[in-house]
């Protein structure tokens, strides 16, 4: 189905909660039709983006001070380099929530795993993009704002 026939079957549903079940469903067939996806190789992809970029910015050796170097990056991809490490690690750390299923993972665990320099740099991370903590919003992921997380969720089950 396009997606006009999918919004014209969800209008066409009398209940609010039909409607949405229709629509997650229909997602989900969408997405397992499409080629599978592979998040952690993804977040690889930008791992090893990261410091290829940073080494562009560089140049030739000696050329450009690190003051010059971070102002190439952050005008190339509009975030510090700090920044773009924030968002890796935050991805990945989305993955193993999504991974983790019913069981809570061990956040100190997931903290060290993902290169955080403790658990509370995680926390910190975490609320600071998304206004949760790891915690809450693990716990969180059953409810419906937070749906798209669990359509993504059944792709990597």
């Amino acid at each position: 189905k396009d997606i006009a026939a999918i919004c014209a079957s969800v209008a066409k549903a009398a209940d609010p909660e039909v409607a949405f079940a229709l629509l997650q469903d229909e997602l989900v067939q969408r997405a397992t039709m499409s080629p599978p996806i592979s998040l952690p190789g993804e977040a690889d992809r930008v791992r090893a983006w990261e410091p290829a970029i940073a080494l562009e910015a560089a140049g030739p050796p000696g050329t450009r001070s690190k003051r010059q170097i971070e102002r190439r990056i952050k005008q190339w991809t509009g975030h510090a380099r700090r920044g773009l490490a924030m968002y890796l690690r935050a991805e990945q750390f989305f993955e193993q929530a999504l991974l983790a299923g019913s069981q809570e993972p061990p956040w100190s665990g997931v903290a060290h795993d993902l290169g955080f320099s403790d658990q509370s740099h995680m926390i910190r991370d975490t609320k600071r993009l998304t206004g949760f903590t790891p915690r809450a919003l693990y716990r969180r992921l059953d409810e419906e704002p937070f749906w798209c997380y669990r359509v993504l969720g059944g792709l990597l089950a």
